[in-house]
C-alpha cells in the first residue's frame, strides 16, 4: 500500500472513470483517487472467477 500512496497513478486504469487497479501478489487493490485521499473500493483475490468482481 505504501507504493500506492506515493505513486497512486501507477495502478492500471480501468474502463470506469477514475478507478485504478494495483496487483499485489494474488490480490488486486481497486481504488479511486480523489483530491485529498485514495479511496479503496475493494481488495480482490485474483484466484477467484473474475466475472464475480463487482466495481461500483
Amino acid at each position: 500500500m505504501t507504493l500506492t500512496a506515493i505513486f497512486p497513478e501507477a495502478g492500471m486504469q480501468t474502463e470506469f472513470d477514475g478507478i485504478r487497479i494495483r496487483v499485489v501478489k494474488h490480490f488486486q487493490l481497486v481504488y479511486r483517487i480523489t483530491d485529498v485521499t485514495i479511496e479503496v473500493l475493494t481488495v480482490w483475490d485474483s484466484r477467484q472467477n473474475p466475472k464475480k468482481l463487482k466495481i461500483k
